[in-house]
């Protein structure tokens, strides 16, 4: 079955190529020189600290990219995920499923799939977390398995100064793509990513619209120079959430 996902994997997250991005759950963490881990770790404390993020069980964000929009519910502690959206007919779906597993059921307009046609989903719903989630958390994620962080100094933009680390990935399922950190030196915070991929693709997005959420400090909108907007909205960050969100479509 043709989904709005499946155009929206190929069209974006092939484009960007989130699919890089390693697990934030895995507990060994990656690596880096001095001076980038200790960016990392000061752009995490500005964002509510280490602590606070893994105290936070739940995440829950509406992600809206042009005419893409899907809200992502993630319970951290035990991989449980709910995607709620629409087909490219116009039909509500929602996807119930375990990120750890990637077993799951998916449900079109309150109808269970079954075999080949779930399996589907399944799997783009998972492609989908992946993806959104970098979007979304990546800078908590920069300590995550098989990511190598590098300093590469310091560069001024618009009356402000950038610690840039660059971004890579080490291990057999990793790709070739990169991502360089703009950490602003005065608030800490990711002012902009820029990326290049391993098929030749490259931009930049400015993270903007810094706001906390619970214990935590989240952008909620990128941008680029033409204009294109990716948005955060009706941000949960909570331990507090019932469990026929994750049981009941």
């Amino acid at each position: 079955m043709q989904t709005g996902f499946q155009h929206y994997v190929v069209a974006a997250c092939a484009i960007l190529a989130l699919s890089s991005a390693p697990r934030a759950e895995a507990s060994q963490e990656g690596t880096g020189d001095p001076k980038a881990l200790e960016v990392a770790e000061q752009l995490m404390d500005a964002m509510g600290g280490r602590a606070n993020w893994d105290g936070t069980q739940f995440i829950k964000f509406r992600f809206i990219r042009g005419e893409f929009d899907a809200t992502l519910t993630w319970d951290k502690w035990t991989g449980r995920y709910r995607l709620d959206a629409t087909t490219e007919d116009g039909e509500p779906y929602v996807v119930l499923m375990n990120i750890e597993t990637r077993e799951g059921t998916a449900y079109v307009d309150g109808r269970a799939l079954a075999g080949e046609e779930n399996d589907a989903l399944v799997w783009q719903a998972a492609r989908i977390w992946k993806g959104e989630t970098y979007w979304f958390l990546m800078p908590f994620k920069l300590r995550d398995p098989g990511v190598v962080l590098r300093y590469e100094g310091e560069e001024t933009a618009d009356g402000a100064t950038y610690d840039v680390v660059r971004v890579s990935f080490d291990g057999p399922d990793m790709r070739a793509d990169q991502f360089w950190a703009y950490v602003n030196q005065e608030t800490h915070v990711m002012d902009k990513f820029r990326y290049r991929l391993a098929q030749g693709a490259e931009g930049e997005f400015w993270w903007r619209n810094w706001e906390r959420h619970g214990p935590l400090l989240l952008s909620a909108l990128r941008e680029n120079a033409a204009g294109a907007t990716i948005r955060m909205e009706e941000i949960v960050a909570t331990n507090t959430m019932a469990d026929e969100v994750f049981t009941t479509p």
